[in-house]
């Protein structure tokens, strides 16, 4: 179950959610214009990251 838990979709989007929230919070407190668009980017690079790394890790194992 702890496996399961590391790789669940409840996991990353509880990830995702208090990414943006502080991401907002961080720049809207320091004066950044659109913090809620901006937010978007810092977001959007660690979902990537999580859809990219099955396929490096299947990449990997199969060219080990």
């Amino acid at each position: 179950m702890d496996k399961a838990w590391e790789t669940s979709f409840v996991r990353r989007g509880f990830i995702v959610c208090v990414t943006y929230g502080i991401t907002v919070w961080f720049m809207w407190s320091i004066g950044v214009e659109d913090a809620y668009l901006n937010a978007l980017v810092l977001t959007g690079g660690y979902i990537l990251s999580t859809l990219s790394l099955p396929f490096l890790k299947q990449w990997w194992i199969k060219n080990k």
